[in-house]
């Protein structure tokens, strides 16, 4: 791993980790979260999520995996503090932060990529949704992926460049993990970029190298286990 990724990681998990234990639960949501969570852990139903005795489908089900894994892990049960229902926003921030370095150094070099990490660690937002155990930290971290691996693809192919083959399967994985963290909030935003940039350049070719057909399909593979 690059030194930079690895500083900024660690950097990103420092400035989120205090407060994780301390802070009590931050609004409702944060507990209807936590709550639903710990019923998965307690009727190890891993599928159906439930709030008390109704159904919550209002996000789809993978932070509720994600947090249920960090209790596993843990090895506390469904008595885990919510300090470890809060570990998996803390990775999210983390991974958005070393995400956003990523592309800043493929597209401005290696100062500008540690510089944006270094900026996005330190925003109180970050810190503060990396605290709080629900879908915000590890969306962005979907977000930052799938729009870093989209300018990368974007730019090589303006440049007549190869795109390299990890691209395209980084930013349809994001894509799908997205979904099944919050909806269509990461697809649309990129959905939003491709337009924009059509409507300036009125050029679709470059799209071709997204890998559009393989794509889709490792989309679904990601999502419709669940539906």
């Amino acid at each position: 791993m690059n030194r930079n990724y690895l500083f900024l990681f660690l950097f990103s998990v420092l400035m989120t980790f205090s407060g994780l234990a301390s802070l009590p639960p931050v609004d409702r949501d944060e507990s209807r979260f936590v709550q639903a969570t710990k019923q998965m852990v307690e009727t190890s139903d891993y599928v159906d999520i439930r709030f008390q005795d109704a159904s919550r489908y209002k996000k789809p089900i993978g932070i509720y995996w994600l947090q249920s894994a960090a209790v596993a892990l843990s090895g506390e049960g469904a008595a885990a503090p919510i300090w470890v229902y809060r570990l998996v926003s803390m990775l999210g921030i983390a991974l958005a932060v070393v995400g956003i370095a990523w592309t800043g150094t493929k597209l401005f070099g290696a100062n500008a990529g540690l510089a944006a990490g270094l900026m996005m660690a330190a925003i109180f937002a970050t810190a503060f949704e990396g605290r709080d155990a629900k879908t915000d930290a590890m969306l962005l971290a979907c977000c930052v992926a799938a729009q870093g691996a989209l300018a990368q693809i974007y730019l090589a192919a303006r440049r007549n460049e190869p795109v390299a083959a990890h691209l395209p399967w980084i930013f349809w994985a994001a894509q799908g993990l997205g979904i099944l963290i919050k909806g269509p909030v990461a697809p649309l935003l990129s959905v939003l970029t491709v337009a924009a940039l059509f409507a300036f350049e009125r050029d679709w070719r470059w799209l071709l190298k997204l890998k559009l057909v393989r794509g889709a399909a490792l989309v679904l593979l990601i999502v419709l286990p669940w539906v």
